[in-house]
């Protein structure tokens, strides 16, 4: 039998190394708990965040496929939904400023992800309903609660106890994610230029006290949401990090 040359095998191993991106393509259109949108939707962020970003899951998500949940993270990032989204598996709201749902360019994207449009302003009710339906009923809601890129050297901005208001309305935990080494940009896709080694770190379900009377939810969100924040700063490896609650101006700070 006739060896093959060596300009043959040439030709053969490149094009077993052709067919390797079409069989990952097929791993991810097909895997599970994805719906075959889901899987086309997501596929492509899949691919940019493993390849581009080396996006590596340094823990998985602690969580069922059918247990709702409130997902907070740090904000760096313009694509941090992107790189918490590689966690679970299974969709993420995101609960993101109006102002971006109602761009002209990225509002058509934001909405093809249901994220969750809410008022940075102030206290949305609309939205917080809508984020507590969505984890009464076993889905995922991811918040940022600084409610905007951090571009200091603090570990955190101030936060809001948002998060852990809609926690306790939806009877959910929250998960604290601590994202490392997401890439910098001063514009929203200048970022998308940047290489970077991304770590994800997901700390252990914290579930919500219980309260007696609505004139101690004030006080009991604010102890939830520290409890989280005590487990992100523990993910961070920055244990005496200080982090503050934000105030009624917490826009204009």
């Amino acid at each position: 039998m006739p060896s093959l040359s060596q300009e043959s095998l040439s030709i053969l191993w490149l094009a077993l190394l052709a067919l390797l991106p079409c069989i990952y393509a097929v791993y991810l259109a097909t895997r599970k708990p994805y719906s075959i949108w889901e899987n086309i939707l997501f596929s492509p962020i899949y691919t940019v965040c493993r390849i581009l970003w080396r996006t590596e899951i340094c823990s998985p998500l602690p969580l069922s496929a059918e247990q709702g949940a409130i997902v907070i993270a740090n904000h760096r990032c313009s694509l941090d939904p992107f790189f918490v989204q590689m966690l679970p598996g299974r969709r993420v709201h995101w609960m993101v400023a109006k102002e971006y749902c109602e761009h002209a360019v990225f509002g058509a994207a934001l909405k093809l992800f249901q994220v969750i449009p809410t008022n940075r302003g102030g206290m949305d009710t609309g939205a917080t309903k809508l984020a507590i339906r969505y984890a009464q009923k076993g889905g995922l809601v991811g918040m940022f609660p600084e409610g905007r890129i951090n571009r200091t050297p603090n570990l955190l901005l101030s936060i809001r106890p948002g998060a852990a208001k809609v926690a306790l309305k939806a009877g959910v935990p929250i998960v604290p994610c601590y994202i490392e080494g997401a890439p910098r940009g001063w514009f929203v896709l200048s970022v998308l230029f940047k290489p970077a080694h991304v770590k994800i770190h997901c700390g252990t379900p914290v579930y919500p006290p219980a309260t007696s009377s609505e004139d101690s939810l004030r006080q009991a969100e604010l102890e939830f949401m520290q409890q989280a924040l005590l487990q992100f700063k523990s993910l961070a490896k920055m244990p005496d990090a200080g982090i503050e609650v934000a105030t009624r101006n917490w826009v204009k700070e």
